[in-house]
């Protein structure tokens, strides 16, 4: 599908250096996969800390919801990025839009099953027969169905609440650790979590941005991806600021909850995965993303001849925009 480029070429002229000093900077806009949250936290960082402005673009973050498709819409916009399990990524461009993954800045996505602490399931195998509530579809799903052959597993649907949940010890729910076992845990129930990424399903989490923009103005990709890094950076250090107003566009988040975020996020090596595997801060393995698409294609999401290398562009890795390996050491450990 061809877009309009008109946009793109004033983008251009801004980029030949025709701008004057006081005309604006090219602005972007940032859609988010769900409400304010603090796993967006670095790039709100990024934006209070004009870390953007300084890389020579605007940047405008626009929260998603439940039914963000942020996909789409970064498909509709070619002066947008957006943030996105990688898997979607796959499906997207296999049904052809034009999407890149530019940005890994989480080195695998934080889904999991949250079960009751004194639940007897400690493996995914132990689902089969379970009742179990997930998003009607979820990819990640059909791939744990799949490999450890829940066919008497029940789904039901998952609608963000965890009611259910607290009152039925029985019951497994889709999950973030970063958020549900926090309201869980202060509602009294006590919780243990299963990674997604544990079974061998491990999409990063990403940003994508449209596939006009990433060709035809890479400088204004790489302001975007060192203005991100740089504001995970932050937000590793001083995640304070950003916390408080993710709280404060969003009214769902609470501090306390957002803390409790911060810590499981740092717990669970969300940014800079772990060094065993090869992985690192902002790190992006070309095997993972055959594996991806082998993953779904098997489950017949996509087809076999979907090329994996069409899906990313790892031109802007972080030591590839400047940001030093010693930095990264640092401020992550890592």
């Amino acid at each position: 599908m061809k877009f309009p480029r008109t946009a793109l070429f004033l983008i251009g002229i801004l980029a030949a250096g025709l701008r004057s000093p006081a005309a604006p900077l090219p602005k972007f806009t940032l859609y988010t996969h769900w409400f304010a949250q603090p796993e967006d936290g670095g790039f709100y960082a990024a934006l209070l800390k004009g870390f953007w402005r300084e890389e020579g673009i605007e940047v405008v973050i626009v929260q998603g919801g439940a039914n963000a498709n942020v996909e789409k819409r970064v498909s509709l916009d070619p002066l947008s990025f957006g943030i996105t399990p990688a898997e979607q990524v796959v499906q997207g461009v296999a049904h052809g839009l034009p999407l890149v993954s530019v940005v890994n800045f989480f080195q695998y996505d934080p889904q999991c099953l949250m079960v009751h602490e004194e639940s007897p399931i400690r493996s995914f195998a132990d689902l089969d027969g379970q009742t179990i509530a997930a998003v009607t579809g979820a990819v990640y799903f059909q791939f744990l169905a799949k490999k450890y052959h829940l066919t008497h597993a029940r789904v039901v649907p998952y609608n963000g609440a965890i009611a259910p949940f607290l009152k039925d010890p029985q019951l497994v729910q889709q999950a973030f650790p970063t958020s549900e076992p926090y309201f869980a845990g202060r509602a009294g129930v006590r919780t243990r979590v299963l990674m997604v990424h544990e079974s061998g399903f491990a999409p990063y989490r990403i940003v994508a941005a449209h596939a006009d923009l990433v060709r035809d103005h890479p400088q204004w990709v790489r302001a975007f991806a060192r203005g991100a890094y740089r504001g995970w950076l932050e937000f590793a250090q001083h995640p304070g600021p950003a916390l408080d107003e993710i709280c404060k566009v969003s009214p769902m988040n609470d501090r306390s909850a957002a803390d409790f975020a911060v810590t499981r996020m740092r717990e669970l090596h969300f940014l800079e995965g772990f060094r065993e595997r090869g992985e690192s801060f902002g790190a992006n393995n070309p095997e993972r993303w055959k594996s991806l698409v082998q993953q779904l294609a098997e489950l017949s999401i996509v087809p076999s001849t979907l090329k994996p290398e069409s899906l990313y562009n790892d031109a802007w890795l972080p030591t590839k925009v400047g940001i030093s390996e010693a930095d990264i050491s640092r401020l992550i450990g890592n």
